[in-house]
């Protein structure tokens, strides 16, 4: 056989990037733990199953800490124990679509799928979205659940949808109170958690009554920064994201994905606490590069004003040696 011309092969191997919104859509055959449903980890963690892709992702010393936990939690009854939820903050929920044979292909946060382009998928627009919250993200709250259960409290997760309002997902969460068997629920929250949990006290008085105590772990109950980082694409979680997909910039997923979560939104500084702009409003941000959409901004302050206000049961853990921010 005769060797190609060398100007074919260079174009051949050299294009190695495609235009934006080009990607592939063909499934990823490799398994990883992003791919694992979260109930699968956690038994594999009992029974020793899958150990070296779960030491892949979790870490070997993690890995080793969490089997520990997991067989210690095992061991111990926590029948009439306290009544625990624990609700991971924005960004901490998987997000999986049902598949055939009641398989679920999990998206978020599942590198494999990223890079194959598929983020996009997450956008919320006039259509009903195929994602669904699957389980929280054990690389970061499994320990916590793990620890209560030995110190004998009956801790469950509440996964939730966090591209959605908190009004929406705290009307969920007040059900799940309500119909929950035990007599009082406390609510352990991180982030945009403990919104949702104000969100359920306003949505329900069965439900507010039920609810024992609220610990707050970082909740931004007057907005954070992060957001106004994220709609402009220069969230630090965005620019990594970004780095694994090939097919769109850090500047494309905040405006065709990020932008249109009113989750996100509902988390921005609050003017009653952040006077120098009024964020709430479209017109004052940039008219340049990846903005906010009008609609969701207009929506964020009748939501954030129904929210419950702190009584005896919350209790807020806020951390330090944060950047502060100086100018916007």
């Amino acid at each position: 056989m005769s060797t190609p011309p060398k100007k074919k092969r260079a174009k051949r191997f050299t294009s190695k990037r495609k235009p934006v919104n080009s990607a592939p859509r063909q499934v990823a055959t490799e398994q990883t733990g992003f791919g694992l449903q979260p109930e699968v980890i956690e038994r594999a963690l009992l029974t020793g199953e899958s150990r070296g892709l779960l030491e892949d992702y979790f870490g070997p010393e993690n890995y080793s800490q969490l089997r520990d936990l997991a067989r210690a939690a095992a061991t111990r009854s926590v029948r009439g124990g306290p009544r625990v939820l624990i609700l991971p903050g924005i960004m901490g929920s998987t997000l999986a679509r049902k598949r055939i044979a009641k398989i679920e292909d999990i998206l978020w946060i599942n590198p494999i799928e990223i890079a194959l382009g598929k983020l996009t998928d997450l956008e919320l627009d006039t259509t009903a979205s195929p994602y669904h919250a699957l389980g929280v993200i054990l690389l970061a709250y499994l320990k916590m659940k793990l620890r209560l259960r030995i110190a004998g409290f009956d801790a469950d997760f509440f996964a939730y949808d966090w591209r959605h309002s908190v009004a929406e997902l705290g009307a969920t969460l007040a059900n799940v109170i309500q119909r929950d068997a035990a007599s009082h629920v406390s609510l352990v929250t991180h982030s945009m958690g403990g919104l949702v949990a104000r969100a359920a006290l306003t949505n329900s008085p069965q439900a507010e009554h039920k609810v024992a105590r609220i610990i707050m772990l970082g909740t931004p109950n007057y907005g954070s920064f992060a957001p106004v980082q994220a709609i402009r694409a220069v969230y630090d979680v965005i620019q990594k994201i970004a780095k694994l997909d090939p097919w769109h910039s850090a500047q494309d997923l905040a405006s065709k994905v990020f932008n249109t979560f009113p989750g996100l939104y509902e988390m921005l500084p609050s003017p009653e606490k952040f006077k120098a702009v009024n964020l709430y409003d479209a017109a004052s941000w940039p008219q340049t590069g990846p903005k906010p959409r009008a609609k969701l901004l207009s929506a964020v302050k009748p939501v954030i004003d129904q929210l419950a206000p702190a009584d005896s049961r919350f209790f807020l853990v806020a951390g330090g040696n944060q950047d502060t921010v100086t100018g916007l």
